[in-house]
């Protein structure tokens, strides 16, 4: 007998929605939503939009900053200076900076000028420079800290022409003793990681390069042609106003 109702039961099997109770339409309707979203093409389901507004969105910036510059194997220095952002939306921004530097020796000049009595005029100098470009933020973050505390920012690129006053160098014809003071134009590309303390103050890390160039159709004289790409190690604080206040 029991061998009979286990046979039957099996041959049923097939047939068991048939004798199930009716879905209501709800429920129907949400089985066939979740199947065309299970065959929707993936082109579709990459287009959804993101759910969530930024917490922090800012229009007007000004920074106060310090960087640190190695020049060239011979001398570094330290700048300090400030500068304004206007960011356009979420995404874009145009930003100009001024940094003055207070350069200091390396140890390998200290011991050029010490040994080998090499002239200060001998060695590059970056004295200032300025700086106006464009900030593009396509990352937009959101993390947690040991679980505890969550921390927003940006990360962005950098792209600026670059103004800066240079003295020193190697020595020409018409400057045995070292080239005196010169201009120089350029570019500094870069990219930085921005994180908010607050809804008016942030942090931004930079780290750039500043690609110049100087010769006589900036300096007065015959004065040779070259390029001088010092990289930048930047820390901001920034103090920002909503665009959304």
């Amino acid at each position: 007998m029991r061998s009979t109702l286990l046979l039957a039961a099996l041959l049923l099997l097939p047939y068991q929605d048939a004798f199930a109770a009716p879905k209501r339409p709800a429920e129907a309707t949400q089985d066939e939503d979740a199947r065309r979203a299970d065959d929707a093409p993936w082109e579709e389901t990459d287009k959804l939009p993101l759910v969530q507004n930024r917490k922090y969105r800012v229009e007007h910036e000004f920074e106060l900053g310090a960087e640190h510059h190695p020049i060239d194997p011979y001398t570094k220095a330290v700048a300090l200076g400030g500068g304004y952002t206007w960011h356009l939306n979420d995404i874009w921004g145009i930003s100009a900076r001024f940094n003055w530097l207070f350069n200091y020796k390396a140890s390998l000049r200290e011991k050029l000028e010490g040994n080998f009595g090499q002239p200060n005029s001998k060695f590059r100098r970056l004295n200032y420079y300025a700086q106006l470009g464009v900030d593009f933020k396509p990352l937009y973050s959101k993390l947690a800290f040991l679980n505890k505390t969550q921390v927003y920012g940006d990360f962005y690129f950098t792209a600026r022409a670059v103004f800066a006053q240079m003295t020193g160098g190697e020595s020409t014809e018409a400057e045995p003793s070292g080239r005196g003071d010169r201009y120089g134009v350029g570019v500094a590309p870069g990219f930085g990681l921005r994180a908010y303390i607050n809804r008016y103050i942030s942090l931004r890390f930079d780290l750039s390069w500043m690609i110049l160039a100087t010769g006589s159709f900036l300096s007065v004289g015959d004065s040779p042609f070259e390029v001088v790409a010092p990289l930048t190690l930047g820390v901001h604080l920034s103090f920002t106003t909503r665009s959304d206040s």
